[in-house]
This record gives structure tokens, sequence and C-alpha cells, in this order.
């Protein structure tokens, strides 16, 4: 049976148990961290004091859940819950506890059990939910002098390591509902799921990408690219004819399962979209071959699409072009490059 704390520790503690010296070092509350997997219950955490410069008892404050945080999110949306926390010294559970440091230490053991004096640690309890995500949570709390005699003799203020509960948990599942993008909608007017710093690449039955999803409704896995590879990059073309000038747009592919790709050029009310027939392994910059991956800059990028803009008219030299690369997706959705490349002959 539980007990509530009691806060005898605090009571007992003496003035004449202060040393007139202090110990060398912080005086730290350092907190273990675990591994565990999705759906454990009562995973231990021990937490335990270094350095203690003497017969100080500290109070372990503020234990709760909204005290765990998953690394680089808001505290609210912890998933780990906090069940209990134990003093194994007087056998006391509660959610503030107390932990005294009944002999001197200059270091910590290598486990917490080696420690001769009980009152050094206490163990912290959490339940992990079935479908808490993979990743490092960190347990955190307050940390008071139980009566103020290590905050006023301490010449440092007590320092806290903070642990991790390191979860294998499940996997998310990646499938999204294909008709909240196609539905009864026409074909032109599909949409494309996002994710940031990527372009949408197609519609799977499978998270390995190898069997094309072609319905309109239903659960499909999309699959996502780096948006490097569909970046447009642009060349001016040197003529003796100062009249006329070329330009040429140049694009990258991760594949070749694509339906169409090439460029939709705007000039001023004006939107082609320019369909290409070949791809390319290599492309010449300025003398220099170039690989797809060296065009784009992502490892992702495994051909070369590129149009020719001929005949451009000097009177539209500084005219500008809005060109955004395209794709048709293996199950026929249009997708566009992120950000368009907008360009004239004269920035050349």
């Amino acid at each position: 049976m539980k007990k509530i704390l009691a806060w005898v520790l605090c009571a007992i503690m003496l003035i004449s148990a202060v040393p007139a010296v202090l110990a060398e070092g912080d005086f730290t509350v350092t907190v273990d961290s675990v591994n565990c997997a999705a759906g454990d219950k009562d995973v231990e955490v021990a937490v335990y004091v270094e350095n203690n410069p003497g017969f100080f008892a500290i109070q372990l404050e503020k234990v709760f859940p909204s005290e765990l945080k998953y690394t680089g999110s808001d505290v609210a949306d912890s998933l780990i819950q906090l069940t209990d926390t134990y003093h194994e010294e007087d056998d006391t559970w509660g959610e503030n506890i107390l932990v005294e440091s009944l002999q001197q230490t200059t270091s910590r053991p290598k486990k917490p059990t080696d420690y001769t004096a009980d009152g050094d640690i206490v163990y912290l309890y959490f339940d992990i939910p079935d479908d808490a995500v993979t990743g490092d949570y960190t347990v955190s709390f307050n940390v008071l002098s139980a009566n103020n005699y290590a905050l006023q003799y301490l010449t440092d203020a007590i320092t806290v390591v903070p642990g991790t509960i390191h979860v294998d948990g499940a996997d998310p599942d990646a499938s999204l509902e294909v008709g909240d993008y196609k539905g009864d909608r026409d074909q032109a007017d599909w949409l494309v799921p996002t994710e940031t710093g990527k372009v949408f690449a197609g519609w799977y039955a499978d998270d390995a990408f190898t069997t094309v999803y072609t319905e309109t409704t239903g659960k499909a896995y999309p699959k996502f690219v780096d948006e490097k590879v569909m970046e447009v990059m642009a060349q001016k073309f040197a003529s003796s004819d100062t009249t006329k000038a070329t330009l040429r747009f140049v694009s990258t592919l991760d594949a070749l399962d694509y339906q169409k790709a090439g460029f939709e050029i705007t000039f001023g009310s004006k939107t082609v979209l320019q369909t290409i027939k070949n791809v390319y392994q290599n492309v010449s910059v300025e003398g220099t071959n170039k690989t797809p991956a060296e065009v784009s800059g992502s490892a992702e990028s495994q051909y070369i699409t590129l149009f020719k803009l001929t005949n451009i008219p000097a009177a539209q030299f500084d005219a500008d072009f809005s060109v955004r690369a395209y794709w048709q997706t293996p199950d026929g959705t249009a997708v566009y490059s992120n950000t368009a490349k907008v360009v004239n002959v004269n920035m050349f």
C-alpha cells in the first residue's frame, strides 16, 4: 500500500550538520536515462545526489506529467505519464519527495545501487502509452533545499542534470486518405499533400513505394522527395547575334516513372506548359559537365531535364519569365516546384 510522504526528514535537519568547509564541485541532482518500449508500465528512473557538501536534504517538486516534454515540442504535448515517486529509505510514496544525502560524496558510483545511503536515491515511475512515438522524453522538475541550508551555504546553485526516457515507440501510420486530395474532383483539380522541404512524388499502395495507387479514395502512402530535385536553374547561351537571345531552363528528376515532366513558363499574362521528351545524366554548365546531383544539390536527383527558350527579341530582354518545373506522378497527379525561377535575359 502506498503511503503519503512524511516530511520528517526536513524536521531532523540540524544546523550543526553544516560543514565548516564546503566540498569542492557542484551540488548536483542527476537523473538516470532509460530505454523502454511503447506500452511499458512503471518504467523506473533513478534520481540521485552528487557532491552534497553535508547532511543537506533537497526537495524535488512538481514531478508531474506537465513537467515532462518531448524534445523540441511544447510541454503540454507530453505523452509520458508519471505514475509514482518512491523513496526507499523510509518507504514513502508521493508526488513531492525529499532526497537526503547521509554521506559526503565526491563522485557518482557506477550505479545508484552502489550507494550505501538509501537517502541519496529516489525512484520515479512512468507509464508509456501504447501509441508513444519513438524519441527521447526529458525528465525535469524543480529542486529546492528542504531547510534552506543548502542554498544558504552553497556557493553554487543546485544543478539538475536531466535524464531521458528513450522510447522505441510505435511507427506512426504514414498513410493518408486519398479521397481528401482526389475524391470527386476532376483530375486537373487534384490536390497534393505537403511536407516541409519536400515535393509530392505520387501515391503508393505500400510504404516502400513500389506499387502505384491509382484509386481516387482509400488509404495510400504519399511519396515525397527533396524539393531541390524540382528547383529550376537558368542559363543564357552566348551568341554573336545581339538582337536575339536563348535561355535554357534546367531541373532534375529522381526517377523515370513519371507520366510527364517539363516546365511551366509564364510570360506576362500567358502561361505555357512545355513537356520534355528526353532526360540526361549530365549537362554542361560554363564548360563543365555536371551530374544531376551537382546540378540540384540533392543526392536524390538522378536525371536532368532541359528546355530551351529561343529567339527572344532584344525588345524583351528586360521582360521576366517565371518558370516552374512540373511533373505528373505515376498515378496522374500534377505537381509543381515549390518556388518559381524568375529570370530575364539582362540578368546574365
